[in-house]
């Protein structure tokens, strides 16, 4: 049986998984890892403690645009915006079982997933994932230097490259998302801080399916986006 993925987003009020917060989380999850239509996609977001937001990172907070985006009431704690039933608030066990049985055995993708793995590991105070994660990032930049090195039959360099892999090099220099979608032909996530973890996990899932899935099944599953990037 094929082994399921879950694409993985948060956001946090700050770097350290111990002290701060998630306050979004999104997974999207695919039953077969060659078949998008076997997809679910699960948002959720946690109204933090006054206390957590005392000790919350300023930058990251600022960064992350939790004043904007925080869209769950003063006196609800966690709200499921993609329920079936629309937007529904849920007890913090049961999105703790949710979310567990969602990465159970899947393996993790995302842009730094090993960031976002960190913080899912101080919540739930498990990891049933496979400890073998998926920087998307890094994928691209590997997909565009074997794009050149195809295009041009030389090993790529960094010295004075030719015309071609200067290019390149530009793009996967510091792995940038809207460098990596220019040179995939996806579609950019918006600039932070109007990005919602949301719109950050459907870029990862355009962009890895534009690199892992054939042409014809990448142009048939993603020809428009499934919700706008908010």
């Amino acid at each position: 049986m094929p082994q399921p993925t879950a694409i993985v987003d948060i956001k946090t009020l700050g770097p350290d998984p111990d002290h701060h917060p998630m306050w979004q989380i999104v997974v999207i999850h695919r039953a077969d890892p060659y078949d998008p239509a076997t997809d679910s996609i699960h948002w959720w977001q946690i109204r933090p403690s006054e206390q957590s937001l005392h000790n919350a990172d300023s930058h990251t907070v600022e960064h992350s645009g939790y004043h904007a985006q925080m869209r769950v009431p003063r006196e609800t704690s966690t709200v499921s915006f993609l329920a079936p039933a629309g937007p529904t608030r849920i007890e913090p066990a049961d999105l703790d079982k949710e979310i567990l049985a969602l990465l159970d055995g899947a393996e993790l993708i995302g842009a730094t997933p090993n960031f976002d793995a960190r913080f899912l590991r101080a919540r739930l105070n498990a990891a049933p994932w496979n400890p073998r994660t998926l920087d998307i990032t890094t994928l691209a930049a590997g997909f565009l230097l074997g794009k050149a090195h195809a295009y041009t039959g030389r090993e790529p360099f960094w010295g004075t490259p030719p015309d071609y892999y200067a290019s390149t090099r530009y793009l996967v220099e510091g792995r940038l998302p809207h460098r990596l979608s220019q040179g995939t032909g996806v579609r950019p996530p918006r600039p932070e801080p109007n990005r919602s973890a949301l719109g950050n996990a459907l870029w990862a899932r355009r962009l890895h399916d534009r690199i892992t899935l054939p042409p014809t099944l990448y142009a048939a599953t993603h020809p428009s986006p499934v919700f706008a990037d908010r």
